[in-house]
């Protein structure tokens, strides 16, 4: 499994996955937007840096930190 394989990597402020809600929050404050799939129990945050940069995290409540993305423009 892919997880497996980088189950070790982290990203700033030593967010990596499995990573709580309530860390993620602490590290990177106040989201600009947020998404809640409730049926699947997750959500997904985005933080912006200058509408040029883009950091997408999705976290479930049962599993913590599941994905995250960073997108440059």
């Amino acid at each position: 499994r892919l997880r497996e394989s980088y189950s070790d990597m982290t990203i700033a402020k030593g967010v990596t996955f499995g990573t709580s809600e309530a860390d993620l929050l602490a590290a990177f404050g106040t989201p600009e937007d947020t998404y809640e799939n409730t049926e699947n129990g997750y959500k997904a945050y985005t933080w912006r840096s200058d509408f040029s940069e883009y950091l997408y995290i999705n976290v479930y409540a049962d599993g913590g930190v599941s994905s995250f993305k960073l997108q440059q423009y």
